[in-house]
């Protein structure tokens, strides 16, 4: 009767400590509450990208596609690419249960699934502290420490499948203790796995963090009878286990490896400083405890028992063993914290990001909840002590107050003076440590714990996004703007597709989100994804030199260029009614609610014949028009590849014509507010300089190619004729480097001259032409390729099929993005594919009829869950294994 009586005050206990976990879950969202609207932030990758992604993946998912998709850029994977954000996320599964039809749904939830994201960490945390044989109080205390700080709240708000991985880390860690106490596998391989297969990304940083947590268990253990051997040993096992989670993880593992190998991501060279700037050291402590001074990822803004419970810490060194290796764990971190290197290494030794403090804020309630502990248990009497303790506590604090504007141009802020306010109710709470019960203690103490954090937390979300009462609003026009919620967009492609459901591209004049298409439900030319991959990437920033922002993670668009946009299918342009251009040989065929639908008269279907070819290495040597020109006319083709073209007439290249109507910044430029000083471009404000050229009688496109450089490193814009390139420094870690650039001038945009307007800085500027090539070639190729093209096209998410009757030997263009995942029937055998136009599906066809199939699978998924059922096989052999010991 007694064993049960515990058993049913430690199911009340637990129940109560989960139910303040998640009352403080919820104080933590407060501002989102008190704002009665989403929780999202605005103009941020969450509504760029991840926003759309989770609608975009819950509607592929739930129809049964896993595999492919046209509405993804210009078609792409969905399980592997989309593994680093939502594909194996057991969150986004969970919201896979609730109906989404439209973005606003997916808003609607955000709230609720990071309160249930935040809500788990904080049990996992306690959970892990329990067993670890910390007080309840303590283990409620370090599970705020870890989910209150502002690092954790900016994540979830603007990064939320990042956050994730911050939860899952508490529970791995306590499979890992029960792995090496109790023996017991299965919560670890479970956790490693979610780690593993949700976010290979956060994999990698955890997976370093637990092998030096594992150095810290084996110290913790034996007590610092340090053995070479047995930490060894203690290695093996945690190897042994982890690599047969990686087995089990294989499915989603090995397909988003693929991904990321095949992304274009790897073209910088980072600089790793031996040490930070000055800026850096001394703002750390703010940066650390005191609300957010400025929206910066380095900010923590921990609860300031955090710092009471380190000056506290350094007297427990005498007290025992354990203490001074919790204590050197966590000055090991705090050695990382300040080092340039470790923000590389937990990066992959790549550019430094600080990502992986949540391993910091894990280490800090670890460590503390201990010291908590300690001192009730120990301290609580050494009343002079006690005294020292707060006395340094309260000085050190004093002194950063007093010199924050030393660091800072602002003085102290009300936040300032409310943090400080409530470190010194902590204070005070400790000082009197003694005379207090403990369960009044525990109360109040966890109760400052909580305001603590819920108002550093709403400050921060207030200095973020603004006034509370203004977010109802401001999200409701935000987010029914172009790209988004636009109910006539959205009905305008709803009616396009009604009346034609072949394959084709849609592209818009007017501005839209980059994955717009995702949820609009058309074939577009934008993507906005971290693991784009390269060949695709190239095309656009490198091939054909398209116009593009500034990144290294999106496309969007062909800057009105016709001859690549017909080449890939562009067969409707819809044109609010506010914009002038109407692209060469489009048919308004439309007119609705303020926008009208162009069809292009020109348009080719999905699929048509090359009769002659050129190596990438030619096509590299033409200037922008001529590429233009190559990329419809002609099959462009890698060396290693000419083989399965033998027999091929080869293209030449003097077919191609333009004609460079400016060269050079010497001769019929003028300049304003611009010094040129020994060939450097000295730019002040509302610097430009203009080319007089009136419009050419030809119909034709206008490319200006140049070559430009700040040579100050900073970033800089430049708009010709209303177009406008904004560039970021080139080894700034989410810049795309480059100097070259063209700029498609329409038409409509050229009066009599064209303007060049530059932000003030210092240039260097070269290579300067301008070119114009005639739309005569455009409709002479098009001719010749609705002659040559393919017939009874269908296709699905995950299929392509056709027929083709060649007149000679060539190759048969696809407009699909050329990926491993697609495999090749041609009249019913399978048969060999390449790459062509830099990025795209070539087929090499004898004279004759053809049947061309298309299927596609995500790489290396079939293999990874080859490998994935192997490894459940042998945890099935080990659990039965170990059920036998047990017996035993």
């Amino acid at each position: 009767m007694e064993v049960f009586r515990l058993k049913v005050d430690s199911l009340k206990k637990f129940l109560l400590s989960i139910a303040v976990l998640l009352v403080s879950a919820c104080l933590l969202h407060l501002y989102f509450f008190v704002s009665d609207s989403w929780f999202t932030p605005r103009g941020a990758d969450a509504s760029k990208q991840f926003l759309f992604f989770k609608y975009f993946l819950s509607e592929q998912f739930t129809s049964g596609n896993f595999f492919w998709s046209w509405q993804y850029g210009l078609g792409g994977d969905l399980w592997g690419q989309f593994n680093y954000y939502y594909s194996a996320s057991p969150f986004f599964w969970l919201l896979l249960l609730f109906p989404v039809t439209s973005l606003i749904d997916v808003l609607d939830y955000q709230l609720l699934f990071s309160i249930l994201r935040l809500w788990s960490g904080l049990i996992f945390m306690y959970m892990l502290l329990r067993y670890l044989k910390r007080s309840s109080t303590s283990s409620i205390i370090g599970s705020l420490i870890y989910g209150g700080s502002v690092f954790v709240g900016l994540y979830l708000l603007r990064v939320d499948y990042m956050a994730e991985a911050f939860m899952w880390l508490p529970l791995l860690i306590l499979g890992y203790e029960r792995l090496m106490k109790e023996k017991k596998i299965l919560l670890f391989v479970v956790a490693m796995v979610i780690v593993i297969a949700s976010n290979f990304y956060f994999a990698f940083i955890t997976s370093v963090f637990i092998n030096i947590y594992a150095v810290f268990f084996y110290l913790l253990n034996k007590e610092l009878r340090f053995s070479i051997s047995d930490l060894v040993r203690n290695h093996c096992k945690l190897i042994y286990y982890y690599v047969l989670a990686f087995g089990l993880a294989a499915f989603a593992f090995l397909p988003a490896v693929y991904a990321f190998l095949g992304a274009d991501r790897f073209y910088q060279e980072y600089h790793v400083p031996l040490i930070f700037n000055f800026q850096y050291y001394s703002t750390a402590f703010y940066n650390m405890f005191y609300p957010s001074e400025s929206m910066t990822l380095l900010h923590l803004s921990v609860p300031v028992i955090v710092f009471v419970l380190l000056i506290g810490s350094v007297t427990l060194f005498k007290l025992c063993k354990s203490a001074r290796i919790h204590l050197y764990f966590l000055a090991f971190m705090l050695l990382l914290y300040v080092l340039p290197f470790s923000y590389s290494l937990f990066n992959g030794l790549s550019a430094m990001q600080p990502r992986w403090l949540y391993l910091l804020l894990f280490t800090f309630s670890l460590v503390l909840s201990k010291v908590i502990d300690i001192w009730w248990d120990h301290l609580r009497y050494e009343k002079i002590l006690n005294k020292k303790i707060l006395i340094v506590s309260f000085s050190v604090w004093g002194i950063s107050l007093i010199c924050k504007p030393l660091f800072y141009n602002s003085f102290f802020r009300s936040e300032d003076l409310m943090i400080t306010f409530i470190f010194a109710l902590t204070g005070v709470l400790f000082l009197f440590i003694n005379r207090i019960n403990r369960r009044i203690f525990s109360t109040l103490l966890i109760t400052l714990t909580v305001i603590n954090i819920s108002y550093v937390n709403a400050h921060f979300y207030t200095m973020n996004l603004g006034s509370a009462a203004d977010q109802k609003d401001l999200n409701s026009t935000y987010f029914t703007s172009a790209g988004y919620e636009k109910e006539i967009e959205k009905e305008l492609i709803k009616k396009i597709q009604e009346a034609d459901d072949e394959f084709y591209r849609t592209s818009f004049q007017n501005e839209l989100e980059y994955n717009t298409p995702m949820y609009y439900g058309h074939k577009g030319f934008s993507a906005y994804h971290s693991l784009i991959p390269e060949n695709l990437h190239q095309l656009f920033k490198e091939d054909l030199n398209i116009l593009q922002f500034d990144s290294p993670s999106l496309y969007h668009g062909f800057d009105n260029r016709q001859f690549p946009e017909t080449a890939l299918g562009n067969r409707y342009y819809v044109i609010p009614d506010t914009h002038v251009y109407v692209p060469y040989g489009y048919t308004k065929i439309m007119e609705y609610e303020g926008y009208s639908v162009y069809e292009n008269q020109f348009a080719l279907p999905a699929g048509y014949m090359h009769q002659k070819y050129m190596t990438t290495e030619e096509f590299n040597s033409l200037n922008p028009a001529q590429k233009d020109q190559a990329f419809l006319s002609t099959a462009i083709i890698a060396e290693d590849d000419l083989e399965y073209i033998s027999g091929m007439t080869q293209a030449d290249p003097d077919i191609y014509r333009s004609e460079v109507l400016h060269e050079g910044m010497d001769q019929n430029v003028d300049f304003y507010n611009i010094e040129v000083k020994n060939g450097r471009y000295i730019a002040a404000d509302n610097a430009a300089f203009e080319i007089l050229m009136p419009p050419p009688k030809d119909d034709g496109e206008l490319l200006v190619e140049l070559t430009i450089t700040s040579l100050t490193g900073e970033s800089f814009s430049l708009n010709i004729n209303g177009k406008t390139l904004n560039k970021r420094p080139n080894d700034y870690k989410y810049a795309y480097p480059k100097e070259q650039f063209v700029f498609k001038v329409n038409n409509d945009q050229l009066v009599d001259k064209f303007r060049f307007k530059l932000s003030p800085g210092e240039y260097e500027i070269q290579d300067l032409k301008i070119y114009h090539h005639s739309y005569q070639f455009y409709e002479e190729t098009i001719q010749n390729k609705l002659n040559n093209s393919m017939e009874d096209i269908s296709y699905s998410d995950r299929s392509f099929s056709g027929k083709i009757e060649a007149d000679q030997k060539g190759l048969l263009f696809l407009p699909i993005p050329y990926h491993e995942g697609w495999s090749l029937k041609i009249n019913g055998e399978k048969a060999d594919m390449i790459e062509t136009q830099h990025a795209f599906i070539g087929v090499p066809l004898e004279k004759g009829n053809h049947e061309v199939e298309l299927q596609y699978r995500t790489p290396y998924l079939l293999e990874g869950s080859a490998v994935t059922a192997i490894s459940f096989i042998i945890l099935l052999l080990e659990l039965f294994r170990q059920r036998k010991i047990n017996r035993k």
